[in-house]
């Protein structure tokens, strides 16, 4: 916590930080993105089970991105080797540019095969089977792993971890999600283009306030 000064610019620099910290804290502990809603019933393929997806959120903490997934089916993970197994890839866009990067996995395999995408990096939920509980990241411009993102399963809910650092420490991309059994795909969110993950306004704009105020009490000081 800031320490107040007895000078009077400098307890109001002093609050000011405070205010940052507190209101600055409380943001990032989980920035959320909104909630993007999937229809039922528009699964595709010709999977065993029709994994469907009902929703989808990203939001960033201090540390990982924070994907969840609802589903209006029952699933379960890879690593069950069960026949509700759900399996796909998450891909990540991040100079936001369908130019540049590969080519979507969400694009490979939808029956819609848009191009809106370029993917730096996806991540691959059938690695989950290798190795419960974390799911591989892949770098396209290689086709290796950078690292580990943590998954958790529920009944009809999976959230994906993934840590900051693997992909540059990069607040805004774009996103997409494919998802299917062991046999085929069957949905995507969303069912056309991207979804958008991006820094929260208030936290930019603290940041900023703080900067300008750092500025001002540096020439006062001189």
């Amino acid at each position: 916590m800031v320490r107040a000064l007895s000078s009077g610019s400098n307890s109001a620099f002093s609050l000011l930080l405070t205010l940052l910290f507190v209101t600055s804290a409380s943001a990032n502990a989980f920035r959320d993105g909104p909630l993007f809603n999937d229809p039922s019933d528009d699964t595709f393929g010709t999977p065993n089970i029709a994994h469907d997806i009902a929703n989808v959120d990203a939001a960033a903490t201090g540390t990982d991105i924070v994907v969840s997934v609802d589903f209006y089916d029952e699933i379960a993970p890879p690593s069950a080797f069960s026949a509700r197994s759900v399996v796909g890839f998450l891909d990540i866009d991040l100079d936001q540019n369908a130019g540049t990067g590969a080519v979507a996995k969400k694009s490979e395999f939808s029956p819609v095969a848009d191009d809106a995408l370029g993917s730096e990096f996806y991540i691959d939920l059938f690695s989950e089977r290798f190795h419960p509980g974390q799911v591989e990241v892949i770098d396209t411009a290689t086709i290796q792993p950078v690292g580990m993102a943590i998954v958790t399963y529920n009944a009809s809910s999976m959230t994906i971890a993934l840590p900051l650092d693997l992909i540059g420490g990069d607040l805004s991309f774009n996103y997409g999600l494919i998802v299917g059994d062991l046999l085929d795909m069957s949905d995507e969110a969303p069912n056309a283009g991207f979804h958008m993950l991006v820094p929260e306004p208030s936290s930019i704009a603290l940041a900023c306030a703080a900067g300008l105020a750092l500025r001002t009490r540096r020439r006062r000081n001189r």
